[in-house]
């Protein structure tokens, strides 16, 4: 797999508003929005995500910590994987398509 790129939610972000008070924790959504992000950058400019197989989130990630993302071409898209140091955060594939025509 390929590194792709690092990021780091900071702790006063709004989205860990209420999540959890006591032991803030990144929400998953926003994990992989940014982590989605990071694959575009492996793609035609333009090319829109078409869906997401098999993603699993396997370690809670904290405001600060350091996502390092990764990825490779399979036949079914862009396997990725997400770490924190040496800990998997989340996995999956994600595949990316034509741009949707206007309606």
């Amino acid at each position: 797999m390929r590194a792709l790129a690092q990021f780091a939610i900071a702790a006063d972000d709004p989205c860990l508003d209420g999540h959890f008070p006591g032991r803030p924790l990144v929400p998953g959504a926003v994990l992989l929005a940014e982590t989605v992000a990071s694959l575009a950058a492996l793609v035609e400019s333009g090319t829109a995500l078409a869906g997401l197989e098999g993603v699993k989130f396997r370690r809670p990630v904290a405001p600060g910590e350091v996502v390092c993302v990764s990825a490779s071409a399979t036949p079914k898209g862009l396997a990725f994987a997400a770490h924190v140091g040496p800990a998997l955060a989340l996995s999956g594939t994600a595949r990316f398509g034509a741009p949707a025509s206007g309606r």
